[in-house]
């Protein structure tokens, strides 16, 4: 079943140049015969259209192909697909893709066929887009025809007759004779009328459930005939008058709702009743609680309804009882003796459906209620425990008996009170029973009622175990283990804890108790190993006494946490629960601290590619915290440095890519000893890891035309402001110039490298202005159409400014090669240089590059891949030769300059 969601989308149609996926490359179907037998399976994915049956639409992922058709004013298209094997939907507008006009938009059903009249007073090309709901794709069948007529237009309603019997009329409406004089307006039941005017027809009377389908033919033109949908009333709207009457309560009653649409649509019990209906009546001898059983039913969904008869007759004023599709019991309410009411049966449906059902009497009597309380004994040191049953109701009884399954003394009572029952061992399973001693019909039973085992010692406060501490910086040999939440409870004589939300004791559970005296003004408390039907456990810290706490720290499930500022020697109480109180396991608690300070120590790693792929890293002291000295060593066989003083101090080189990790350890206390996290220089920034050293790429006239091979391998943070309207920058940006191709438009894309390169999550921003004040004019994250790259267009820009991009990997955490290629699709082969009279060869090339235009070529530059000018040459002739064996191999872009304006070749230098 799809889901319909209300997500209005503008028609937006990709780039591809892949055949029969874009307007460009629609196919035309004057080429093609109808009908025709197609496969969207292996095309691409460009039109983000997908309809739903209530017209609006939402973007999707299904490939999809593009036909287009011409419909000479005047004409009327009819198209739609005969067949298909997948779930598609359908896009049809007329224009073009930049400026569509829609026809029609559909999703389901898939076999519809659209009737288009060109009455717009122009030849229309009109497109069809076949594509798929969200990933679907497949094979299908379109057939189409073009008249040179217009069809006429009409409405159909189906207008009830019943008044005079079970039956119907249809009216037809002609809104428009099309491009016809006359019409013949006929029914497939043998009746017919000839118009030549719009107006109203009368067709019928029909029996009920009669499917009658009309057609509207083109007296001139036998091109142009139209069809209706199948029209038809299944039956008369309810009559409550003649509602059928349910004589007593308990009658079993048989009803068929049959197939077609009804008349009435309450809504009261939230679901849509397009089918037909029913309408009893019953009147009760009693007053009292009367309900509604279906014993039996087929056919789908019927919901039921109840109003008092002296309402109007239509769909309002209805009482939902229920929707059933099979046995169950609903309550009605209560209904008055004397009081005529009607009952509605209406489906959810059109098909057909049956039901057994009955209106089940009042019963005789009314259950009483009660609450139950466990009592421990544990407090005497018995294992065992007393159930409280509180009787807060004695229904109708002017007496009940109360009774156990363990065989106790039954207990009487005339009037409502608290009955005690006991002593059941620990882990004893007893039921209760209260019985009606006036009707044995009313009996209700208990919960079972247990306690597993006598609450922990450390249930309160008060019983609180003693935790000791462990010197050091993780759990030692005094952790507890195994702690149990078995049968504990709520702690009522103690303050909540303010993280409310994960305490609540009344699901069964309650909490822990633990405390130590502190060691040190610094502390961490673990909770871990946690087992059995919890997931998590939370904990507060208090001072003070039982009774008289105070809650300090942070309140909730964080397993490990750290306080300070405690006072030595101070008592302070930990309190454990598992959170939401609502299951049963065990877990283990530790803590520890130390009895030294740690040092307060920075890292930084300092590039020393001047001299080197290589680095040095430096670890700055800012406190010895309370050692007199410190021992600094790294893991790569330095020699360790002894300091007795804040300040910086360096480590290596290191050659780059060298993972080094420092150690800090207090020459006084061992236990106070810091390990630093890996200090890395990957490799050295590249030349253009600042803005001021930009390298220059070039645009071509297609995507992909020129590919920039690039990298942001070593690249560090720059101090231009960051990208305010793109996120994940943390450093390691690469710069570049473009300049502005003569149409001020240009498209900015990232994808893999032309050796293949791949999996760098780009950003590309894009300024204006100059280094150290530049103007953010776009940027873009995942826009493109592969992978996580970027896709930026840059509109309304002077030509031949110079823009600046900014390109980094999201968060900074992953660096490689990755592609650029920037294009202005206007420039066709780049102001008006014409591809067919242009030649460049040979390419690879050795020595000497060989350049021939039908007209004049002024001069040449060569740069390479980094933007760096190589060599010039004028040329003022329309043919010319680059010596090109005097610089090194690799790619190279060869800028050639005419009187048609410039054209970029990327040649490949051997």
């Amino acid at each position: 079943m799809k889901k319909s969601y209300l997500l209005l989308m503008v028609l937006f149609l990709c780039f591809q140049a892949k055949a029969q996926e874009t307007c460009d490359t629609a196919v035309d179907l004057a080429t093609l015969t109808s009908p025709y037998d197609g496969d969207t399976s292996t095309s691409a994915d460009d039109n983000l259209i997908s309809c739903f049956n209530d017209g609006t639409a939402n973007t999707n992922n299904s490939p999809d192909q593009y036909f287009y058709i011409l419909v000479p004013a005047g004409s009327t298209l009819t198209i739609g697909q005969s067949a298909n094997e997948y779930d598609s939907t359908v896009v049809v507008f007329y224009g073009d893709c930049t400026n569509p006009t829609e026809i029609r938009c559909f999703d389901d059903d898939d076999l519809q066929t659209v009737v288009w009249a060109n009455d717009t007073g122009s030849d229309q090309t009109v497109y069809w887009v076949q594509d798929g709901y969200s990933f679907s794709s497949g094979a299908f069948t379109l057939e189409w025809s073009v008249v040179a007529c217009t069809n006429a237009t009409a409405t159909y309603s189906v207008v009830s007759d019943c008044a005079n019997g079970e039956q119907f009329l249809i009216d037809v409406d002609i809104t428009s004779l099309g491009s016809a004089t006359s019409v013949t307006v006929s029914d497939d039941q043998g009746n017919t009328q000839n118009v030549s005017a719009t107006g109203l027809l009368t067709f019928g009377p029909y029996p009920n459930a009669t499917p009658v389908i009309f057609t509207i033919a083109n007296d001139q033109d036998g091109d142009c005939t139209q069809t209706s949908n199948t029209l038809t009333q299944a039956t008369c709207p309810p009559d409550c008058a003649a509602a059928t009457p349910i004589a007593n309560c308990g009658d079993e009653i048989s009803a068929t709702l049959v197939e077609g649409e009804g008349a009435w649509n309450p809504l009261t019990c939230g679901f849509n009743t397009p089918g037909t209906e029913l309408v009893y009546s019953f009147t009760p001898a009693e007053t009292g609680e009367y309900s509604l059983e279906v014993t039996a039913a087929s056919g789908g969904y019927i919901d039921y309804f109840w109003k008092e008869a002296s309402g109007s007759c239509d769909q309002t004023g209805w009482t939902c009882i229920d929707d059933n599709n099979g046995p169950g019991t609903d309550l009605i309410g209560t209904l008055n003796a004397g009081v005529q009411y009607l009952f509605l049966l209406d489906g959810e449906g059109t098909s057909a459906k049956t039901a057994t059902f009955k209106i089940k009497c009042p019963p005789t009597c009314y259950n009483g209620a009660a609450t139950y309380n466990l009592v421990s004994d544990c407090p005497n040191g018995n294992e065992q425990f007393y159930v409280e049953v509180n009787i807060t109701d004695m229904g109708t009884a002017t007496s009940v008996t109360i009774s156990d399954d363990q065989g106790s003394a039954t207990q009487q009572t005339g009037a409502t009170g608290v009955f005690t029952f006991g002593p059941y061992p620990n882990n004893t399973n007893v039921i209760f029973t209260i019985a009606n001693d006036n009707d044995a019909t009313c009996v209700f039973t208990s919960p079972v009622q247990n306690l597993i085992q006598c609450p922990p010692a450390n249930d309160e406060a008060a019983g609180a175990v003693e935790l000791t501490l462990d010197l050091g910086t993780s759990c030692g040999p005094n952790k507890i283990t195994d702690i149990s939440n078995a049968s504990t409870s709520g702690s009522d004589s103690e303050v909540d804890p303010t993280c409310i939300d994960q305490y609540n004791p009344s699901n069964g559970n309650g909490d822990l108790w633990f405390y130590f005296v502190a060691p040190s003004s610094d502390v961490t408390l673990n909770t871990s190993d946690i087992t059995g039907n919890i997931f998590s456990v939370s904990t507060a810290l208090y001072s003070g006494t039982p009774g008289n706490l105070t809650e300090i720290g942070n309140c909730g499930n964080t397993a490990t946490k750290s306080y300070t500022g405690l006072n030595v020697g101070e008592t302070y109480y930990y309190r454990m629960w598992d959170y939401g109180n609502d299951g049963i396991g065990a877990w283990s608690l530790c803590g520890w601290y130390l009895d030294c300070t740690n040092a307060a120590v920075e890292y930084d790693v300092v590039s020393d590619c001047a001299n080197g792929e290589q680095f040095y890293a430096t670890v700055i002291v800012n406190d010895l915290g309370s050692a007199a000295s410190l021992t600094i060593s790294d893991d790569q066989g330095s020699a360790s440095q002894s300091v007795s003083a804040s300040g910086t101090y360096s480590f290596g080189p290191f050659a780059n890519n060298t993972p080094v990790v420092f150690t800090i350890a207090n020459d006084q206390n061992a236990a106070c000893t810091l390990t630093s996290p890996i200090q890395n220089q990957v490799a050295c920034p590249p030349s253009n890891d600042e803005c001021d050293a930009a390298i220059q790429v070039f645009a071509g006239s297609a995507v992909n035309e020129i590919i920039n091979d690039l990298t942001n391998v070593g690249a560090t943070a720059s101090p231009e402001a960051t990208p305010t309207t793109c996120f994940g920058y943390s450093g390691g940006d690469v710069w570049y110039t473009l300049a502005v191709p003569p149409s001020g438009n240009v498209v900015i894309e990232t994808a893999n490298s032309s050796s293949g390169e791949t999996g760098v999550d780009t950003v590309v921003t894009v300024y204006t202005g100059t280094c150290g004040n530049l103007t953010q004019i776009a940027c873009d994250d995942d826009g493109a159409d592969t992978g996580n790259y970027s896709k930026v267009t840059v509109t309304g820009q002077t030509p031949g400014d110079m823009l600046y991009l900014r390109i980094y990997e999201y968060n900074n955490d992953n660096a490689g090669g990755f592609g650029l290629t920037a294009y202005d699709e206007s420039m066709l082969g780049v102001t008006g240089v014409d591809k067919s009279q242009f030649a460049a060869y040979p390419n690879p090339v050795k020595n000497i590059l060989n350049l021939s235009y039908a007209q004049n070529i002024t001069d040449v530059t060569v740069f390479n891949l980094l933007g760096q000018q190589v060599m010039s040459k004028k040329v003022n002739a329309n043919i010319g030769q680059i010596d090109m064996s005097g610089i090194s191999a690799g790619a190279y872009f060869v800028i050639v300059n005419t009187v048609d304006g410039a054209k970029t070749v990327k040649v490949i230098k051997q």
